[in-house]
């Protein structure tokens, strides 16, 4: 479903930018496709949550965190309810966080079920309703507080609010969400508590520890990359997608580059496209699910006819949950675009390709 939702968006997206680039826009007609493409990216970035969301329980755990990216991804996936309900986000957030000990998906969960509590919480006062959240650190890590000026928690339940099936919802709460929230920020060497608010609701403070040895996170200065080709002009990009709504755009903006572009439908029309340029193309962009023969196994193919661009191709992709499926072995996750993603950043990506690959044989 992620992939039959993701495709069109991208395909909103995709087309919007064209039209975006065209000289003789109305000014109103230049600012309803901005809203369009902008709206597209939402929809885009709140699925791509959801996937990552759905997909954290299968995958192995990390060790670390960026704790700050991590809430602001949890603020995105229920920022429609800000406005639904009349609730203002007050985010005081330190952007210069150490990384913490934890794994980010499950992390993501905590501050997910928070939110959605506070949330709750706040509808059943009438406005203005306030969620606040703040972070910083001390000596012993990262703290991070939630606070909203909801009706707060009543005194019978707060030394026993984190215990199993305990639930201020009734019979709209199963009582797990915050055993859960604490179970994994003990996990990870942090804890929860609660008290009642200033502002009459409820305070929740998080702390968590920072990891070690974090200067292997920054790039030394003298060990920079070299940088990226600066443009695509005369660059041969072959772009496999069975969608053709999805596929002409981004030919289109890619040759509006100066790229020279080959299209195929599937992966058996690629292999026929390769052969019939013996192989002279410079970068692969391709589908990952398409139908008679999908990216992995077009992967596998070209490995074995045209090993030289084996490492020349960028996959796009509406959800990583076939990567092991088919094909010679996984698809490498920094070769993959999750969709919708932007012309811009299919257009890097092709550049970095092209920058890092050993010449194509």
């Amino acid at each position: 479903m992620a992939h039959e939702v993701n495709n069109p968006l991208m395909a909103i997206s995709a087309i919007t930018q064209q039209r975006l680039e065209d000289d003789d826009l109305r000014a109103d007609d230049r600012q309803d496709l901005l809203q369009i493409l902008r709206q597209s990216r939402r929809a885009g970035k709140l699925l791509s949550g959801l996937l990552r969301f759905a997909r954290s329980a299968g995958e192995p755990r990390a060790t670390t965190a960026n704790i700050s990216r991590v809430v602001r991804e949890a603020i995105d996936l229920v920022s429609y309810q800000f406005g639904v309900a009349e609730i203002a986000l007050d985010a005081q957030l330190d952007p210069d966080l150490p990384r913490v000990k934890g794994d980010p998906a499950r992390l993501e969960q905590v501050f997910v079920n928070l939110l959605s509590n506070a949330i709750h919480a706040v509808r059943q006062v009438a406005p203005p309703r306030t969620i606040t959240m703040k972070s910083g650190r001390d000596d012993t890590g990262v703290w991070l507080t939630l606070e909203d000026n909801g009706p707060g928690i009543p005194v019978t339940l707060q030394h026993r609010l984190f215990r199993p099936f305990v639930t201020t919802k009734g019979r709209q709460g199963t009582g797990l969400g915050l055993y859960i929230s604490r179970q994994i920020l003990r996990d990870a060497g942090g804890d929860i508590e609660v008290k009642p608010a200033a502002a009459g609701g409820a305070h929740f403070l998080i702390r968590l520890p920072t990891a070690p040895d974090t200067e292997w996170l920054t790039t030394p200065r003298d060990q920079t990359r070299p940088e990226l080709p600066a443009t695509l002009a005369g660059v041969r990009i072959l772009v496999v997608d069975d969608e053709e709504p999805l596929r002409r755009p981004i030919a289109r903006f890619l040759r509006r580059r100066g790229a020279d572009v080959l299209e195929a439908g599937d992966g058996v029309e690629a292999m026929e496209r390769l052969r019939a340029a013996e192989g002279r193309v410079d970068v692969i962009l391709a589908d990952l699910r398409m139908p008679r023969m999908d990216g992995v196994s077009l992967q596998a193919e070209i490995r074995r006819v045209f090993p030289g661009l084996a490492e020349r191709i960028v996959f796009l992709s509406g959800d990583l949950s076939h990567l092991t499926s088919s094909g010679d072995g996984p698809v490498a996750t920094d070769r993959i675009l999750l969709k919708p993603v932007s012309l811009e950043d299919v257009e890097t990506r092709l550049l970095q390709v092209l920058r890092d690959a050993p010449q194509a044989g």
